[in-house]
């Protein structure tokens, strides 16, 4: 099979996947030979089709456990003699893929050779995964994703729901400065504000439209009230530091810039794809925090809830956290409940200390349900507290909480 990029364009390089043993193991073919009669050398497009694979693996947050030359000169050597990794290489969105891609290539020219003349570093390759939620039987699924879309069609926007499931129960703010809490709810959008405290219903067949004028046109209005598709749109850019936000007077304007928050809000995107690893490393997180479970833990409140029910919230803010900290996935994120914990968290009223003990803030005059919430919640355990997430809880405790 052959990768299609994010253009398109079908990629000329083969590979394949199949199970090995409890992984999927990723064979991509060598590349070489000489044009001749008109032909072009054998899969001649390795590199990039490699990045690409890399790009998308990183992605789904995959590891690439074990990887070894598999040629016809190397049949009789061990996996250990034929083995291109010295340690299992962890992907992550923010993985440079094309630092990942001369990591497996570099020492592939010195494999089976017995001189110090090195051979070529585009030859066939096994490279075993560990993809989360995807096991032996899932490579079919798994290829889908890897090989991208038909070739000749452009990069289709990404579904709305599957964009903004992930972001239920976030405080968001638009491009104007306007903060509320977004909620998903059987196929509409619902921003709550303080004016709105039930908040304002936004179809989601309206989002998508405007999701597909974006990815159409490059461009769309984002400084619509705050109720509106193209503000929501505008709210869920903002959370993705890579894409440029760029005040333009019309929307013919097809650039990126990043910074400028001034003049006529349009959002001007040329890279649908960060968009879309934004998207997949929140599935990745959600999927990391919830596994295939049904039903899972508040980290608060101990309760267990459908998993419907509960938020993957960092608990150090995304749009802070720098690359390496956002690629933290098993540390820099928590389950909370949409029902208080995960808002009471947000803003500030609870907090967890260093022994994991949760703190509460309690307002003065504060009675009725959220007084009984906090009373439930003071002096509990996180059950997401761990050495390796305390830094994260340091920074809310600075920061965020009250108390």
């Amino acid at each position: 099979m052959r990768a299609v990029d994010d253009n398109g364009t079908e990629l000329n390089a083969e590979f394949t996947l199949e199970s090995d043993g409890d992984t999927i193991a990723l064979i991509m073919e060598s590349s070489g030979g000489k044009r001749s009669a008109g032909r072009p050398p054998r899969n001649r497009d390795y590199n990039r089709a490699l990045e690409l694979l890399l790009r998308r693996l990183g992605g789904l947050s995959a590891v690439i456990t074990a990887a070894m030359v598999e040629t016809k000169q190397t049949t009789d050597l061990s996996e250990a003699e034929r083995s291109v990794i010295d340690a299992p290489m962890h992907l992550t969105p923010m993985t440079d893929p094309e630092k990942a891609r001369k990591d497996l290539v570099r020492n592939q020219g010195l494999v089976g050779k017995k001189s110090y003349k090195a051979g070529t570093n585009t030859k066939r390759f096994r490279a075993r995964l560990k993809v989360p939620g995807y096991g032996p039987e899932d490579t079919s699924a798994l290829a889908a994703v890897l090989v991208g879309r038909e070739s000749g069609h452009r990069p289709a926007a990404p579904d709305a729901h599957e964009l903004l499931d992930p972001l239920d129960g976030e405080h968001m703010s638009t491009v104007s400065g306007h903060h509320f809490t977004l909620r998903v709810r059987s196929g509409t959008a619902w921003v709550v504000t303080d004016d709105f405290p039930a908040g304002e219903p936004i179809p989601l067949e309206s989002v998508q439209e405007v999701l597909d004028e974006l990815w159409s046109t490059g461009s769309i209005k984002v400084d619509g009230p705050v109720g509106t598709a193209g503000s929501l749109v505008g709210a869920v850019l903002l959370r993705v530091p890579e894409i440029g936000f760029e005040p333009v007077a019309g929307t013919a304007s097809r650039s990126r810039r990043a910074g400028g928050r001034q003049g006529a809000k349009t959002f001007a995107v040329v890279d649908g794809w960060t968009l879309a690893r934004y998207r997949t490393e929140q599935s990745a997180l959600r999927s990391l925090l919830i596994g295939g479970v049904e039903v899972a833990d508040c980290a608060l409140c101990g309760h267990s809830f459908p998993v419907g029910m509960l938020v993957a919230a960092h608990i150090k803010k995304r749009s802070v956290c720098t690359p390496e900290e956002r690629a933290d996935l098993k540390n820099v994120a928590m389950l909370a409940c949409a029902l208080g914990c995960d808002r009471l968290f947000e803003d500030g009223h609870v907090a967890v200390g260093p022994d994991g003990v949760i703190l509460v803030a309690e307002p003065t005059g504060v009675t009725g349900r959220l007084a009984d919430l906090l009373a439930e919640l003071r002096g509990g355990a996180c059950s997401a507290h761990r050495p390796s997430t305390e830094q994260y809880f340091a920074w809310h405790r600075e920061k965020y909480f009250k108390g």
